[in-house]
């Protein structure tokens, strides 16, 4: 004879099951409400539901020992609090509370019980319960009672509101624990594991948060597209662009966005800034950029520049000369080359000098370079100085035999060695009547090679 737990089981899952098409309709339209309210918020991601299954329903009914509480099916199903269950998604653990608050500014508010939407009468939600309420696994969640009615027939559904990370965290907990039915030992230990995972999990939401919320910043700062947004779209452009051609043509995939972060300073630096029209320079590249995105590219083909020594600086006669010998060596200086010949109106040869005068100008600033150089000749004479220096940073960078030394932040901390090398100059040029400069040129030698090691 089946026990009488079972029977009452049986009937109401039978009773549940009747019901089940109204349910899936209620369902939807819960879903649509709850979109209405908090869809154009942009914490908000979206909502997911379910009607509960037969297992579930079950499981529930002997668990919660609701056959001993409740004499018949109905009355189980009318205390179920949730026969249909709804989870609204946001980003982070802190926009919870935010879609919380939207929520109940919807609802006309009592002291107790039930609230009414005020948009749709059907629909109540019981805003008095304490807020995140914490579970049996001692976690807290934001968890909601509510009903509809309709024709006096209540159905009752349960709102979830969860991050991404609380979100990952109930897939861990519902597949990786409660389904495991396993006897484990050390219980105690599995325990703290799973609570450091936890733990972990929300130090990311944390990171998370302050990412966006830096990004968000940033991006709103200014109105419309200012010359600080315009080096950063050029940036990630360029970048999506040639590191998709690389793909297609040659089938390598190499990493560009530093190359990248480079070029468009510099595309920023010698047509954004020096024009008397910066908006027609915006809409020049995005027609270019356009364009580029359109033309076939073969990055295996060889690159040739006409060579020309004649009035270049002593950077370009060191530095210059090592990117034109392995221009079609290194696939990395090759790439870096191709992108600017592509990127730059202008003669081959012109735009190759061009962009090293750059790298020399980023190092030194020519200006700031010549002042701290006159004042030092004037306490000592130092006639070499100027090109020793430039020298001695030009066959550094060659000496790397790497593209990396022209990643920006290479290039920044190189400008500070030279300036704090020349500035320390300048104090002993006022101290001594001469200087043991080959010795202080080893130590710039030994400071510029720190920096790549």
């Amino acid at each position: 004879m089946k026990l009488k737990l079972f029977k009452i089981v049986d009937e109401t899952v039978e009773l549940f099951n009747q019901s089940y098409n109204r349910y899936n309709e209620i369902e939807e339209y819960v879903n649509n409400f709850l979109h209405d309210v908090v869809g154009a918020n942009e914490k908000y991601i979206g909502t997911t539901s379910r009607v509960k299954s037969d297992v579930s329903l079950r499981n529930k009914i002997v668990k919660r020992k609701y056959y001993l509480e409740f004499d018949n099916a109905q009355d189980i199903i009318d205390n179920l609090s949730d026969v249909i269950g709804v989870t609204i998604e946001c980003r982070f653990k802190e926009d919870e509370a935010a879609i919380y608050s939207l929520l109940e500014e919807n609802f006309n508010l009592s002291d107790s019980g039930y609230a009414q939407s005020k948009t749709d009468p059907s629909i109540f939600m019981n805003f008095s319960m304490k807020q995140p309420q914490i579970q049996n696994n001692g976690f807290d969640i934001y968890r909601i009672d509510g009903y509809f009615i309709n024709n006096d027939v209540k159905t009752n559904f349960e709102l979830q509101i969860k991050s991404l990370i609380n979100t990952f965290w109930s897939g861990i907990e519902h597949e990786v624990i409660y389904k495991n039915n396993n006897y484990l030992l050390f219980d105690s230990f599995l325990k703290d594991l799973l609570l450091s995972v936890k733990s972990n999990l929300d130090v990311i939401d944390s990171q998370l948060t302050q990412i966006y919320t830096e990004m968000t910043y940033k991006g709103n700062d200014s109105l419309g597209m200012d010359g600080t947004n315009f080096k950063a779209f050029l940036g990630k452009e360029i970048n999506n662009i040639f590191a998709n051609k690389l793909k297609e043509t040659s089938q390598i995939e190499i990493d560009i966005k530093k190359i990248s972060a480079l070029l468009s300073h510099y595309l920023y630096l010698d047509d954004f800034v020096t024009s008397d029209y910066p908006q027609l320079i915006m809409l020049n590249y995005f027609e270019k950029l356009d364009l580029l995105s359109k033309t076939d590219m073969d990055f295996t083909r060889s690159i040739n520049i006409e060579k020309d020594n004649d009035h270049l600086s002593v950077f370009h006669h060191i530095f210059g000369n090592y990117c034109y010998e392995v221009i079609n060596i290194d696939f990395d200086w090759h790439v870096l080359f191709a992108m600017l010949l592509m990127l730059k109106d202008a003669d081959a040869t012109l735009k190759f000098n061009g962009f090293i005068s750059f790298i020399e100008d980023l190092i030194f600033e020519p200006r700031w370079f010549q002042n701290i150089i006159a004042q030092i000749n004037t306490n000592v004479k130092l006639p070499g100085l100027h090109d020793d220096v430039i020298r001695i940073v030009a066959q550094v960078l060659v000496d790397q035999n790497s593209v990396e030394v022209i990643y920006e932040e290479n290039l920044y901390n190189v400008m500070v060695v030279v300036r704090t090398f020349m500035n320390d100059l300048l104090k002993k040029s006022k101290s001594y009547d001469s200087l043991i400069i080959n010795s202080d040129y080893d130590l710039l030698i030994h400071n510029l090679n720190k920096v790549f090691n």
